[in-house]
């Protein structure tokens, strides 16, 4: 298995993950970050590898599309995407779960689920300038 270790961890409006594996040969490590901006009802998204930042990014929480870039310092071929799913918006908070995915001259050669969230953890109402989310 290329799959060597995968931790998880969140507080009240931050979930992070991050997992090692192998690609094309090498042991990478790469981490997803992610907080919950309740005011612009989306995240900040910070996808580093082997400590290098390759996307730092806000993004909306409706129907995000997943977050695709060239990992050239790897290989010229390589793309690494973020992509979430069962993403929920409701007055108590955000949930959903988020993937990682590596891309070789465009075809996927490996996957991961990373795992699922739910900000603030607790059931803390959030207030939103816009209410019609």
């Amino acid at each position: 298995d290329d799959l060597y270790a995968a931790s998880c961890k969140s507080d009240q409006t931050s979930f992070s993950c991050c997992v090692s594996f192998k690609v094309l040969s090498y042991k990478q490590s790469a981490c997803v970050n992610i907080v919950f901006i309740p005011n612009h009802i989306g995240f900040d998204i910070q996808l580093t590898i082997d400590g290098k930042v390759i996307i730092h990014q806000k993004i909306e929480v409706k129907d995000p599309p997943p977050l695709c870039v060239p990992v050239s310092f790897i290989s010229k071929s390589l793309t690494a995407c973020v992509k979430f799913s069962n993403l929920s918006l409701q007055k108590n908070g955000v949930s959903g779960c988020v993937a990682l995915s590596a891309k070789y001259k465009g075809r996927t050669v490996k996957s991961f689920k990373l795992g699922c969230f739910k900000l603030p953890p607790n059931h803390v109402e959030l207030k939103f300038i816009n209410e019609d989310v």
